[in-house]
């Protein structure tokens, strides 16, 4: 009787314990202090295929059992750590969805019955963005041709690419490339400047070109084919047809330059430019003296060096004065004048010629590549009154020559446009002392050298002695014409 007495007395002891002794599960729950998420990727807030992706968290208590997750909802699997810190690792795969993962961890209480859950939106710091998709949807343009100005730092542009990606590409020409060109992207369309391939010869080039994005997925090489053409070749320097020289009459003058497809020029002393002068077509009148500057373009933009030709147009009565330049004869079969009977002896007063008014006009027509006193005093005049020939060396200010050269016509020019002898520097008569010219300088002329006045004794003789001579020769013409009448 004891026996079943004491028995039942351990039952209900135990009962009683049950019934006594609380449930203290939400007193045993433990709770989150830090939930992160890394991954081994160069950036460590993305992934790819392949990067280990870890997964940390640290909890207030030790929780009965190992914590779970699941990721993707792809199956629970067990965290490794003990007390109150726990982690997992697992490899990126290519079934994951892109964008930021998803995932779910369960942790039991401290007495296993009640569960904290975590997921990507209890991270305490940034979730890790999963991406496998490698960039594409991208092309680069080139200007059509490459020339010698810019084959040291061409450049190309991107379109359809996206901002922080970076690129690796060359420029070649089939045989030969540029250096390895690199950086990241700024813009859909950035323009990478600076790519130096002067290297490389003349031709067809191609860009090879990939790009890699923030994750590291690198897309495949893009080949944009005949992006360019390199040609540095610059046209052969213009030639003329007259030659430059000394004529007597109105010269048409072709311009040539191979390997051009343009010529540019000009007439009134600027040098051109392919962007600047007149455009060569057919012939470049010259009814007056011009010294025609040109250049030869390419399609590519190459340019040619400059070339000059000095052109002298002067009547064939005037063409005696000596000069640098040839004389080019036209003869022309004058019909025979009717001519008064020249007296005996029609020499004029030497004397007279020589000891003139300070005031007189210039004896002769000065042009470019004229040569004499008259040039220098000329000069003289020019540089005294406020048209120089030049600040320094020949032709300033007690150096003036004897030498009618491009300072001493461009000098001219301004003096006839300051007092409306012409109208423009391309007007005919432009920069030849003529009869409006000398006209104006007469009367602007007090205190001047008389034009062609000797400056010695002996001076004085050769002009006499020449003066002389040329009339002796006019009247024998003369009397050659009364004589064929």
């Amino acid at each position: 009787m004891k026996k079943y007495f004491s028995l039942s007395l351990i039952v209900f002891v135990a009962l009683m314990a049950i019934v006594v002794i609380p449930n203290h599960a939400s007193a045993t729950a433990v709770t989150v202090v830090t939930a992160t998420t890394t991954s081994s990727n160069a950036s460590t807030t993305l992934a790819k295929v392949g990067n280990t992706v870890q997964f940390g968290i640290n909890v207030s208590g030790t929780p009965l059992i190992a914590p779970q997750i699941n990721i993707f909802g792809m199956g629970s699997t067990t965290f490794s750590g003990s007390g109150a810190w726990w982690n997992y690792s697992t490899t990126s795969v290519s079934v994951w969805t892109a964008g930021a993962i998803t995932f779910s961890i369960g942790i039991g209480g401290t007495a296993g019955d009640a569960t904290t859950t975590v997921s990507q939106t209890s991270l305490t710091g940034t979730n890790v963005v999963f991406d496998q998709t490698a960039p594409s949807g991208f092309s680069a343009t080139m200007g059509t041709y490459v020339n010698d100005a810019d084959d040291a730092a061409t450049s190309f542009t991107f379109s359809g690419a996206t901002k922080y990606d970076t690129y690796l590409a060359y420029l070649g020409n089939g045989t030969a490339s540029s250096s390895a060109i690199s950086g990241t992207i700024s813009t859909a369309t950035d323009v990478i400047t600076g790519i130096d391939i002067s290297a490389l010869d003349d031709g067809t080039l191609a860009l090879d070109v990939a790009l890699t994005d923030a994750a590291g997925n690198k897309s495949a090489t893009t080949t944009v084919s005949a992006i360019s053409i390199l040609d540095t070749t610059a046209p052969s320097t213009p030639t003329a047809s007259p030659d430059a020289g000394s004529y007597t009459s109105t010269q048409s003058v072709v311009l040539s330059s191979s390997g051009s497809n343009s010529i540019r020029y000009t007439i009134e002393g600027t040098t051109p430019t392919c962007s600047t002068g007149s455009p060569f077509s057919g012939s470049v009148s010259m009814p007056g003296s011009r010294t025609i500057k040109a250049v030869g373009c390419d399609t590519a933009g190459n340019s040619s060096a400059v070339s000059s030709f000095a052109y002298v147009i002067q009547s064939s009565s005037s063409s005696s004065g000596s000069g640098p330049s040839r004389m080019v004869t036209h003869p022309v079969t004058p019909a025979t004048p009717t001519l008064p009977n020249v007296p005996a002896n029609p020499l004029p007063n030497i004397s007279a010629i020589i000891h003139a008014s300070p005031n007189a006009v210039f004896m002769r027509m000065l042009n470019l590549g004229s040569n004499g006193e008259d040039v220098k005093n000329l000069q003289k005049f020019l540089n005294s009154n406020g048209f120089t020939v030049a600040m320094t060396g020949f032709g300033s200010v007690g150096q003036e020559t004897t030498t009618f050269g491009p300072a001493t016509r461009a000098a001219v020019i301004k003096f006839q446009l300051a007092n409306g002898v012409i109208q423009t520097a391309t007007d005919d008569g432009a920069g030849l002392v003529g009869p409006k010219t000398r006209a104006k300088i007469n009367a602007l002329g007090a205190g001047v050298t008389p034009a062609g006045a000797p400056s010695s004794s002996a001076d004085r003789q050769t002009l006499i002695n020449s003066l002389q001579a040329q009339i002796i020769q006019l009247r024998a013409r003369l009397q050659q014409l009364q004589s064929a009448q």
